[in-house]
């Protein structure tokens, strides 16, 4: 209770609140659709969309067992670390996303990239789901 609290969706008497409200349509951990939430005001809605989205699935990354492919894998892993700026496992997602999104062919991508393609096509069907329910509420949350 205490952390739906803090993240207003309930009042000091323990009543839910708009916010709360709003906060259970999501599908999502309390923490996620609080960031979605917050994310309106502060002008950064699609990245927390494409980090809920991506949050709320397996693991998109391909550990192979074999040594060879377990390097490729690496390799390919830390490629796209590097291109998301390399110091923040949400930026990395966020590339993953956008990377295979906006391929040609992402499945292939993926594959090349050792990334599990059903984990980021999830993603991506979860992404749109939850940029729908944002479209269809009314967002507006202060700081405490």
């Amino acid at each position: 209770l205490k952390q739906r609290f803090v993240f207003g969706a309930l009042d000091e008497h323990g009543v839910i609140t708009q916010r709360g409200r709003d906060m259970a349509l999501f599908p999502l951990r309390p923490s996620l659709a609080c960031v979605l939430l917050a994310s309106v005001d502060l002008d950064c809605l699609d990245a927390a969309l494409i980090v809920a989205a991506m949050l709320s699935v397996e693991n998109v990354f391909a550990r192979p067992s074999g040594k060879d492919s377990a390097k490729s894998a690496a390799e390919a892993h830390q490629e796209i670390r590097d291109a998301a700026g390399g110091s923040s496992d949400f930026a990395t997602l966020i590339a993953v996303f956008r990377l295979a999104q906006s391929s040609p062919s992402p499945h292939r991508w993926c594959k090349e990239h050792f990334i599990h393609w059903r984990g980021v096509k999830m993603a991506f069907d979860v992404h749109r789901q939850l940029a729908g329910l944002v479209s269809r509420i009314s967002v507006s949350f202060y700081f405490l």
